[in-house]
């Protein structure tokens, strides 16, 4: 599981309240899907960042895909390089967006 390491690297003043895993989606015929309506939350203020996002979730407004990390990889800085992006997210609400980041 990449989640807890990557966000402890990344978060390191705790701001991310919240981190989904796979045992937080809904299985069904043989795809697990992430359903960010179960989190219990205003949607417009949460933000999905994968590298099969738009795959796998069933909100693709929240969105935010990225290249998948290799763990051969060490090179890969695309999860440190997004910082600026959820920086601004924190102090201006971005909503109704669908990206994918060629990187």
């Amino acid at each position: 599981m990449y989640v807890n390491p990557v966000c402890d690297r990344l978060d390191e003043k705790q701001c991310i309240a919240h981190r989904l895993s796979r045992a937080a989606t809904r299985y069904e015929s043989g795809n697990h899907y992430r359903d960010l309506s179960k989190l219990n939350r205003d949607p417009s203020r949460v933000i999905y960042i994968s590298g099969h996002a738009l795959e796998n979730c069933l909100q693709p407004e929240n969105c935010v895909e990225i290249k998948p990390w290799k763990s051969d990889d060490m090179s890969d800085t695309t999860l440190l390089d997004f910082i600026p992006f959820l920086e601004c997210n924190v102090v201006y609400v971005v909503s109704n967006f669908v990206w994918k980041l060629c990187v």
